[in-house]
């Protein structure tokens, strides 16, 4: 290989590199999807590895104010607890005053290897008065060790400098419940897939031509 052809390849070799270190570890546990557009909404809390190698044995999910009930999704092996606590004083609900509220939902009574992931879902009512995001803390307890996701950044958009960030949701409706046009861009904060970007993409096959010229014109000289 030509001197030319060594510098087009690292070149090459190092923009599509370059998105792929910038994307944060995807090790977090997150929430999919992460937008709710309506009252009634599904979501699953994604757990993606263990405790330091030590398998999950439950799930701990904090339910915030914003959201009026909250229900757990039955999965095969694991059990489901719905835990409530008394409001201070009824609130309005969309069918009649509302007197409690879910705090909190765990799974629990199985195990899930370090190597394994598991989504654990949730159906969810909002408040009309829902703030644009709702911070879901979790605890991950583990058969050794256990880890917290609870930090909430200032900003959403720090949520991917954080060592252990709550997953969250962004509420795009109105106060009567229905879409509405809000601007709630979220980070992009450790869903368990691959996809680069489209801007990092675009920079990649540019590269890729680039770096395909140079390679023609070196081997016409």
């Amino acid at each position: 290989m030509t001197s030319t052809n060594r510098k087009a390849a690292a070149a090459l070799a190092g923009l599509l590199l370059a998105p792929a270190l910038a994307t944060p570890a995807l090790a977090h546990v997150t929430a999919n999807p992460d937008e709710a557009s309506s009252r009634y909404f599904r979501t699953a809390l994604r757990v993606g590895h263990g405790c330091d190698g030590s398998p999950t044995t439950a799930v701990r999910v904090q339910i915030p104010e914003g959201v009026e009930n909250a229900g757990a999704e039955q999965i095969a092996g694991w059990d489901a607890e719905v835990i409530r606590e008394d409001l201070p004083e009824p609130i309005e609900g969309a069918h009649g005053p509302i007197t409690d509220r879910v705090s909190e939902v765990v799974f629990s009574g199985n195990s899930l290897p370090d190597d394994q992931f598991q989504e654990f879902g949730l159906s969810l009512t909002l408040a009309d008065d829902a703030p644009e995001v709702l911070w879901l803390p979790v605890i991950q307890e583990c058969e050794e060790g256990a880890n917290r996701w609870i930090e909430i950044p200032d900003s959403i958009d720090q949520w991917g400098e954080l060592d252990a960030p709550a997953p969250y949701v962004t509420v795009a409706m109105d106060s009567s419940g229905s879409d509405a046009d809000v601007d709630t861009t979220a980070a992009d904060g450790g869903d368990d897939s691959n996809v680069l970007p489209v801007s990092a993409l675009f920079v990649a096959v540019l590269a890729l031509g680039a770096a395909g010229f140079a390679l023609v014109r070196s081997g016409r000289r």
